[in-house]
């Protein structure tokens, strides 16, 4: 699933939660959620109405192939998705004023993200291209002049993160936190994972000397080669 890396309170079975390919499973758990199944194969929402997701998707983040596969499969169960490309300018300004049915522009965090910048991992879980909850971080600081009342689950995570900055790395509390933050947002589903540990190359030429061999780290929210100072480097 959809965790952090390389912190010490993700467990495997975090890192397994609900990954399994269960069609049968995923049907249990929207006739469940009163999504009944048309005589068309589609679902209805709770509420009786038709139920559409149009997943709007741009070439930056994903490709029309993995958008595909995936509607594909959520086809199957009676989901009724339309795919669409479009901009990332598009698709940011969607999430940013919260008119998308889907979005998923978000850099899985590693430790040092998490420590000093852990809205990352809390609503609206980025702020360039939000995920979900942009009329609660509103409601959060606004003290409720505006946006939106979050639901109980995202009220905790925002309450978890005020703390989380004030506690010691590697600290019991640290512990407590993060574990309690990572069962929030797994348990809700917030933020669905795909697939991961894609192999990232680094190609360097050899003209470029004082580059670290440990180079094992190139991520958006890690500043890509910027802790590896390339200020430094220099040609032969």
């Amino acid at each position: 699933q959809a965790v952090p890396i390389g912190v010490p309170f993700v467990t495997d079975a975090n890192r397994n939660y609900l990954i399994a390919h269960d069609p049968a499973g995923a049907k249990v758990l929207l006739d469940d959620m009163g999504m009944k199944m048309g005589s068309d194969g589609k679902r209805t929402g709770p509420d009786g109405k038709p139920f559409t997701l149009l997943w709007e998707f741009t070439a930056q983040h994903s490709s029309a192939e993995f958008a595909t596969l995936v509607s594909d499969y959520w086809k199957k169960v009676g989901i009724n998705v339309t795919v669409k490309e479009v901009t990332t300018q598009l698709m940011r300004e969607k999430a940013s004023n919260s008119t998308s049915d889907i979005n998923m522009e978000w850099d899985v965090p590693y430790e040092p993200t998490m420590i000093s910048q852990i809205d990352v991992y809390i609503p609206p879980y980025s702020d360039i291209g939000p995920l979900v909850g942009v009329p609660w971080r509103d409601w959060v600081a606004s003290n409720g002049a505006s946006g939106e009342e979050p639901p109980a689950w995202a009220k905790r995570l925002f309450e978890l993160s005020e703390v989380w900055k004030t506690v010691l790395p590697g600290s019991k509390r640290y512990m407590e936190i993060g574990t309690e933050m990572v069962k929030i947002n797994l348990e809700n589903l917030v933020i669905i994972g795909t697939m991961g540990s894609l192999p990232r190359p680094l190609v360097v030429t050899n003209k470029i000397t004082n580059i670290p061999e440990g180079w094992n780290v190139s991520h958006f929210n890690y500043g890509y080669d910027y802790p590896y100072r390339a200020d430094q480097w220099y040609f032969k």
